[in-house]
Formats: structure tokens, sequence, C-alpha cells
């Protein structure tokens, strides 16, 4: 290992060992930290003390304070939870900083729109944003799994009692859900958002078996007083309806070979329809209690 490279570990170890206070020290380990990340001759080097830094990261967003929001930890955080997950470094107890990342974030007061704090503020957004997308990405064709326990951590955020913290959950969640619909390669299983196809089963793990409670905490939060929390709220939803529409529009069958098979001419139109048919039904109770994606908030 060259000595730069050998000191900037060093000062990874140094830091994790005694926790220090100082700001520039915090930024400096994270900055030291996503360099080592997006190496591949030094990932490996980070294998042997993934929990470590995992614990590291968590205790620096718990120190944040919760009533304001003045310096780029958060941010910093996040992108660098972000390498590691796309350097296969994030294996162990994710979650923990999942349920950091949102308390930290979800927590904070009211942001204005103009002005360094509100900056700030969008910046941190935006590395969320990144660190949940790098961990559906990385998960390869566990990704639909991946999502689903993102959302668990999630949903019960959208039942807070403040509806600050209600509006950024579901705001985070339709972000989400937008990404996976307008990403291409995903590998998600066309089991993950339905029961079941012809002579294909996949483990129960695949199966989207928060797809229930997730429509209906949704649904009754588009019927919030608060005009934003209910159009966010619409927004996700929207966000799904399309997520298992595309999901389920990837059906394929299985011929007596057991080769997977996709439906072609009027077969492909039939069970689409019938697919469709069933997920607006699904759905269509939030229309009878909020608008759809276009409401005017504020």
């Amino acid at each position: 290992m060259p000595r730069e490279d050998e000191s900037t570990l060093k000062a990874i170890l140094g830091f994790i060992r005694c926790r220090p206070e100082h700001l520039d020290q915090k930024l400096i380990f994270l900055d030291s930290l996503r360099t080592f990340c997006v190496d591949p001759t030094l990932q490996g080097v980070l294998h042997f003390f993934q929990e470590e830094v995992i614990m590291t990261i968590q205790w620096l967003l718990q120190e944040e304070p919760i009533d304001c929001l003045d310096t780029a930890v958060r941010q910093q955080a996040m992108l660098a939870t972000a390498t590691m997950s796309r350097a296969r470094l994030l294996q162990q107890d994710k979650y923990s900083i999942l349920q950091a990342c949102f308390k930290s974030v979800f927590s904070l007061p009211p942001q204005h729109s103009r002005g360094s704090a509100a900056f700030l503020y969008s910046k941190t957004l935006s590395a969320m944003d990144s660190m949940l997308q790098a961990l559906v990405c990385s998960a390869g064709t566990l990704g639909g799994v991946e999502l689903q326990n993102i959302l668990k951590v999630l949903l019960p955020y959208t039942c807070s009692q403040l509806p600050e913290v209600q509006k950024r959950a579901m705001a985070q969640i339709a972000r989400l859900l937008n990404f996976i619909n307008n990403s291409s390669g995903l590998e998600i299983c066309p089991c993950f958002a339905q029961r079941k196809i012809l002579r294909h089963e996949c483990p129960k793990i695949q199966k989207f078996g928060l797809l229930g409670k997730l429509v209906g905490q949704l649904t009754l939060s588009c019927t919030c007083k608060d005009k934003e929390t209910s159009c966010e709220a619409a927004e996700a939803l929207y966000e799904l309806h399309i997520f298992v529409l595309q999901q389920t529009s990837k059906v394929e069958w299985m011929d007596y070979s057991g080769q997977l098979q996709p439906l072609v001419g009027s077969q492909k139109q039939s069970w689409m329809f019938f697919r469709e048919y069933r997920a607006r039904r699904l759905f269509s109770v939030s229309s009878a209690h909020g608008s759809w994606p276009g409401c005017q908030c504020g």
C-alpha cells in the first residue's frame, strides 16, 4: 500500500477509535472514507472494518442536533454510506444507519425556501436520495427486497404525529419510487408485485408483502387536513401505482419445458388488461379521498 494511502487508513482507524468532536475532523474522516471506497485496490482493506465504520457513521448522525441544520455532516455521512453500498461494503446492520438518517433529517424544523440553510437542506435530501438509490441498485436481483426493507423503515414515519415528519417521509417514498419507475436497469422479478405467476415461484422473501399496508397508510394520509401532507401522500400513492403497473406488465409464462417465455400478441394484451384492472381496483379508493399528482399544494 502506498505511504499516502497507509496514512489515510491510519487516520480513518484513529477517528473510529477516538471519535473526536471537531467538525473538520468529522468531515475529513467522511471524505477519506469515500476515497477508500471508490478505489478497488483499497476496498478490501475496509471490508475488515465495515462494522466499526458503520457504527461510527451512525454515531456521527446521532450527534447532529435535531433542532438545526448548520453543518454538512449529515450530507457527507449519507454520501459516504452510498459509496460504501456501491462498493459492496454495506452488508452489516445497514438499517441502523437508515434509521439514524431518517430521524436526523425528518425531525428537523421546517426549512425556509431561501438562504444557506435551505441550500444545505436541499443538498442533504439529494444525498439521502443517492444513498437509497445506491442501496437498491447495488442489491442486484434482490433490488425489490432491498426496496421493501427501506419502505419498512420509512413507513412508521408516515404515521408520525408531526405533520412535517409525515410530509418528508411520504415525499421520500415518492422520490424513491419515481427513481425506480424511471430506471430500466433494475432487476426486479415480476413476482415481487403480484401473488403468483403460472408455474413460476420465487422465494417468499421476493414478495411485496408490505404493499397492502403501504397503500392503506398512503390512502389514509390523502385525507389529512394538512394540504401539503395530503398532496405528498397522493404523489407517493401515484408513484406506487405506476410501480405496480410496471412490474405486473413484465409478466411471463412458463411453457411445458419449464422455461419462461414472453407473452405475445393477444395473450399479452389480455393479460395486461387483466393486471391493469386489478392494479387500478387496488388504488381506486384513493380517488375518493385525495387528488392524484397535479394537486395544488400551498
